[in-house]
């Protein structure tokens, strides 16, 4: 299958993951492609989607809702996963009101019934949050560094490809796992 791995980040992470999925995709037989979201990103001639943003201030970012918000009819009907990339809280600190998901994605299911979404760690540094909000991301919990778990993206595009495949009707285990 011909599948879109798009991406919507500013540092690397997300797109990190994206590179990631769309590698162990194609190592099982599919052609993935990776692109950075954009609304006018053209959808034809692909069979399936797995979408993600980074998540900043408890939201997408824009170019992956806008992009979303551009193609519901093609998303709808045709096999679509979502991932949202943010880095996860200090062990022990469970901040009052920590969101376990981006405002958006309630509407963005509700338009495109996706097959799934996953939450995913990400990577943050000192340098990505400027002046004052480091003491806002701390206080929130927020710790630096890499917090990417590469072992659960694999596992994930794994789990992508098997659902393909039934939906395909192909060996879910072309022998290269």
């Amino acid at each position: 299958m011909n599948i879109l791995v798009g991406y919507a980040g500013v540092h690397g992470s997300t797109h990190g993951i994206a590179e990631r999925l769309a590698t162990r995709l194609a190592e099982c037989g599919h052609v993935a492609v990776v692109v950075p979201l954009a609304a006018e990103q053209k959808t034809g001639g692909y069979d399936a989607f797995v979408l993600g943003s980074a998540v900043h201030h408890g939201a997408w970012l824009a170019p992956a809702a806008d992009f979303i918000r551009s193609h519901p009819s093609t998303l709808a009907t045709r096999p679509t996963w979502l991932y949202s990339v943010s880095v996860p809280p200090r062990e022990g600190h469970r901040p009052a009101r920590r969101r376990t998901e981006p405002r958006q994605l309630a509407g963005i299911r509700s338009l495109i019934r996706p097959c799934e979404h996953q939450m995913l760690a990400g990577a943050v540094y000192r340098d990505h949050v400027p002046g004052w909000r480091h003491l806002a991301f701390r206080a929130r919990g927020g710790r630096y560094g890499d917090h990417r778990d590469w072992k659960a993206v694999d596992h994930w595009a794994e789990c992508i490809h098997g659902r393909l495949a039934d939906v395909e009707g192909a060996d879910p285990d072309p022998g290269t796992h």
